[in-house]
């Protein structure tokens, strides 16, 4: 079957030999949504056959990962070119942190959610409390901590 880009003034098609892939549109709600905002039809809805090339990808594909720029297609026409240099951008922060947890790398604290207690060595909880007793006094504040 021959497959067409649903994004407007897009003509590529997939032939036999065509480097190109195509993806169909998700079909999960709130991933759908956005592919369906990103392609920007008005009162358009997309079919069982509606498919995206591999152009409209960053990266030249789709990723399943919602923290990739490559989540939802971003390379299109009406995209001004500040906003694809910002997604291009986007793209290798994000490749860079996949190589990163892959070597077992990560930054201080990343692996804790926000609302988790943190545990800290006695040691810096006594600095960080002489830190901000002195700021306290600088500031002119009577009361301490």
């Amino acid at each position: 079957m021959v497959h067409t880009c649903v994004a407007e003034g897009c003509r590529k098609r997939k032939n036999p030999g065509t480097p190109e892939s195509f993806y169909r549109f998700p079909r999960n709600e709130p991933r759908r949504g956005m592919w369906i905002a990103a392609v920007k039809r008005s009162g358009w809805q997309p079919t069982d056959c509606s498919r995206l090339c591999s152009g409209h990808f960053i990266s030249g594909k789709k990723s399943d990962n919602p923290l990739s720029p490559d989540y939802v297609p971003s390379v299109f026409p009406h995209v001004s070119s500040p906003l694809k240099r910002k997604r291009h951008g986007d793209f290798e922060k994000f490749q860079q942190r996949q190589k990163m947890e892959k070597r077992g790398e990560t930054r201080p604290w990343s692996h804790l959610h926000p609302n988790e207690p943190v545990s800290l060595p006695v040691s810096t909880v006594q600095g960080y409390y002489k830190i901000l007793t002195e700021l306290v006094i600088v500031k002119g504040m009577e009361t301490p901590l």
